[in-house]
């Protein structure tokens, strides 16, 4: 027994502490975080591919996954989905990246905001002010 009872306290020390690591801080070198500045809770928000979730007005969440996006200029590229309060469905519009560049590491933060232009309310992402 007690044999047994030593070879586990050696597993437990050995392999133990690589358990606890954080490896996603060392394996991502890409920091999205989304403020939410609509000025109402948005429900099912989704960047690109990523599901968020709710994101109530003015709180913020992190984008986990994502190794690349494009951006042209300043802009990022990337998709915005969200259910409103109403239950109306909005997304923003395709943008133009003639000059697109890839980003693969970095900290980056967003604002969704409602575009209200045009005929119909829609999301867009702009720099974090």
């Amino acid at each position: 027994m007690i044999l047994i009872h030593e070879i586990y306290n050696i597993i437990i020390i050995y392999f133990g502490p690589s358990c606890f690591i954080n490896t996603e801080a060392y394996t991502q070198n890409l920091h999205i975080e989304v403020y939410n500045k609509t000025g109402i809770t948005l429900d099912s928000v989704q960047i690109d591919t990523f599901y968020l979730g709710r994101l109530m007005n003015d709180s913020s969440t992190l984008v986990k996954g994502l190794n690349e996006f494009q951006r042209s200029g300043p802009w990022p590229l990337l998709k915005v989905s969200a259910v409103d309060e109403l239950g109306n469905s909005m997304k923003n519009l395709a943008k133009c990246g003639t000059k697109a560049v890839r980003v693969k590491e970095g900290h980056f933060a967003f604002d969704i905001i409602i575009n209200t232009a045009g005929l119909n309310p829609r999301l867009e992402l702009i720099i974090h002010q």
